[in-house]
């Protein structure tokens, strides 16, 4: 039984029985759901239609491209699911480089927000080439480049490359690799001409320290700016990051 003056103020009560008991309810900005169901009510056919009726319900509707634009340029913040579908989309190809280049430069102007980020995040790893590090303590040292100083990283070019197998292998067995972006985010080919043409800092300038595919649990993060301090340990907290270091 749940009392309905026990319920936060996100919560919205969808259904209820013929008693005024609650039955259902949702989260007003997630797509989260609970509803009351027995199991034993799995064994009979009208359990199973309760339990399609329910996914039918709930699943979520794809919003368009065009929406999605309409709600950026009224500097409202998409929500996670939206941007990661929107990111997608984006990463995949299956959009024109003039509508990305729109949404780049939207999130832009009005400032990416802390889920903007983490869904764009999400959607890259998920299109990453993973590579498997055994149990133990890992951190990634890698920042986000981009602060205007013109200076080079020199770990970087002093680094040895290769595949990632065998990357893998160094990485388990002498506790230190260097992961190529180019080779684990092959999709990103993508993305590579819009950013170049565009010329400007965009979201995909945050991502690359939040999508090392060997998924670490510790990081050691420079950001290119101080309002980075705030978004990042957000986004992280949600990809599964135990501690994080930053410095601009």
């Amino acid at each position: 039984m749940i009392a309905p003056s026990s319920l936060p103020q996100e919560i919205e009560v969808i259904a209820k029985s013929e008693n005024d008991e609650i039955m259902a309810i949702k989260h007003k900005n997630y797509p989260l759901f609970g509803v009351q169901f027995h199991p034993e009510l799995i064994s009979i056919e009208e359990g199973m239609k309760i339990i399609k009726n329910f996914i039918d319900i709930v699943k979520p509707e794809k919003a368009s491209i065009p929406s999605l634009i309409e709600k950026i340029s009224s500097r409202e913040n998409l929500n996670g699911i939206e941007a990661k579908s929107i990111a997608s989309e984006i990463i995949g190809g299956t959009i024109s480089p003039t509508l990305a280049s729109s949404i780049l430069v939207g999130l832009k102007v009005k400032g990416e927000s802390s889920e903007e980020i983490y869904g764009f995040a999400s959607s890259m790893i998920e299109y990453a080439i993973k590579i498997k590090v055994e149990d133990g303590i890992v951190l990634d040292n890698c920042g986000t480049g981009g602060d205007g100083k013109n200076t080079f990283n020199i770990s970087a070019i002093s680094s040895i490359d290769a595949e990632p197998s065998k990357m893998e292998k160094a990485i388990n067995s002498i506790g230190i690799g260097f992961l190529f972006a180019p080779i684990y985010h092959p999709a990103m080919k993508n993305v590579a001409p819009i950013r170049k043409e565009l010329g400007v800092r965009t979201i995909f300038n945050i991502l690359g320290p939040l999508t090392n595919p060997a998924r670490p649990k510790y990081q050691l993060i420079g950001v290119f700016s101080e309002k980075l301090l705030k978004l990042l340990p957000e986004v992280l907290i949600k990809l599964g990051v135990e501690k994080s270091f930053y410095n601009t």
